[in-house]
């Protein structure tokens, strides 16, 4: 039986309430349950009632949705399987939600049944559009390279969202407006995120290149992650003041804001980096994230290096060198990204559910 954390008001309509199925682990990373938490702010912004459902959470997320005021559920069960199932009906029952999104790869097209047979309404967040079919009611797939064509096997009724005009970002984003600041000859501050987990650590192999690199005047800020089974041997690598190691920060735009150049997994981060204008090398942490970085580079919003594992020290070097010094490349980058995320994806997502209710 799930387990209450905190709870929070309720609303009084059921096509009001939201149930949010999502899990974060050292292994999985935490952008799954940082992207619902973005949907669900927006989703309570505009008079609902949203609720987290999770097999497995990292203690500071369950600490950041508690700070929100979220409801939360710790599900006994495993993820994906029929018990996962039964165990998200009975509790989207229990509260009266009549949708339910679904973000992570364990929940096929037999647990989207389930729920839907049950009389819930399912979004699914999708990144790679592979499944052998969709049963969800909404598609959501915020990336480049998703078309109409990838989802020919929903079923009938599903209506897609995709796109980066859905991309989410959550409130902190929302509230901060971007400045377009012309980027210096050489680039003096440097943000490494490689997202909240990191576990190839490939964190460690872009701070030992940019000690090889010793660029001068470079101020280099690494966010760690909260779920980072390495922080404590990254810290060991930090040289204050000109390299700083931190866990992680509670105001994510004022970091991007205050760097010149990212380097990041190409994750969810990648639309905060974009709606920031921010100029960021892109390294593949994930299968999952491949075809992303790929479609951004494509459109010139970003360097990819690709695979983090399969990138040579002397290739990581020379990137980061190269677009250090280079003002135009770095200009163009901003300009690209800037151009493709408005920051109201959440609210178009939001508007899409209850058009749906």
């Amino acid at each position: 039986m799930p387990t209450a954390v905190c709870s929070t008001r309720r609303a009084e309509r059921p096509d009001m309430k939201l149930l949010l199925r999502a899990d974060a682990s050292s292994a999985i990373g935490t952008g799954h349950v940082m992207r619902s938490l973005a949907l669900a702010q927006a989703w309570s912004e505009r008079g609902g009632e949203a609720l987290f459902a999770t097999a497995v959470c990292t203690p500071a997320l369950v600490e950041r949705l508690g700070a929100e005021g979220l409801e939360q559920h710790a599900l006994q069960v495993r993820p994906g399987s029929a018990e996962d199932a039964r165990a998200t009906i009975r509790l989207a029952r229990r509260h009266g939600a009549r949708w339910v999104a679904l973000d992570g790869y364990h929940f096929g097209p037999t647990f989207q049944a389930d729920l839907r047979a049950a009389g819930l309404r399912v979004l699914l967040f999708d990144d790679e559009a592979r499944a052998a079919t969709y049963e969800a009611d909404l598609l959501l797939n915020q990336n480049l390279h998703a078309t109409p064509r990838d989802y020919d096997r929903r079923s009938g009724a599903a209506r897609l969202l995709l796109g980066s005009q859905y991309a989410l970002l959550r409130r902190e984003f929302r509230r901060t407006e971007p400045v377009w600041r012309e980027p210096l000859a050489r680039a003096r501050r440097l943000l490494v995120t490689l997202g909240g987990a990191d576990p190839g650590n490939a964190t460690e192999r872009v701070l030992r290149a940019l000690a090889r690199l010793r660029i001068p005047q470079l101020e280099v800020l690494c966010l760690a992650g909260a779920a980072n089974p390495h922080h404590e041997s990254l810290l060991r690598l930090a040289q204050p003041p000109r390299m700083r190691v931190e866990r992680s920060t509670e105001d994510m735009p004022a970091c991007m804001a205050w760097a010149d150049l990212a380097i990041s997994a190409a994750g969810t981060t990648s639309w905060e980096l974009c709606y920031m204008g921010l100029p960021t090398i892109t390294l593949v942490l994930a299968d999952n994230q491949a075809r992303i970085a790929a479609s951004l580079a494509e459109r010139g919003v970003v360097l990819s290096l690709g695979r983090a594992e399969d990138i040579g020290a002397g290739a990581l070097e020379r990137t980061i060198g190269e677009a250090v010094e280079d003002q135009q490349l770095r200009r163009t980058l901003a300009r690209q990204a800037r151009a493709l995320v408005d920051g109201r994806g959440a609210e178009r997502v939001v508007a899409a559910l209850q058009e749906a209710a």
